[in-house]
């Protein structure tokens, strides 16, 4: 590989390592399947009990598409 190639490699790396972010929690993958497991039918029906929860895209099954 020539010096410009490898140069260019390590700039490309260090600029993409100095784009993220450290605060930002890495979600796995275990984690995100159980935070979509946790969205069944009986809570989708009683929505109204968690208005800050948009548990599917209308809100709820009413699909008024507004926060109360």
């Amino acid at each position: 590989m020539s010096y410009k190639k490898v140069m260019a490699s390590l700039v490309a790396a260090a600029f993409v390592t100095a784009c993220g972010d450290s605060n930002t929690p890495v979600e796995t993958q275990a984690e995100a399947s159980s935070a979509v497991a946790a969205v069944d039918t009986q809570r989708i029906m009683n929505a109204a009990e968690e208005p800050e929860m948009w548990l599917t895209y209308g809100g709820s099954y009413d699909e008024t598409r507004h926060s109360s």
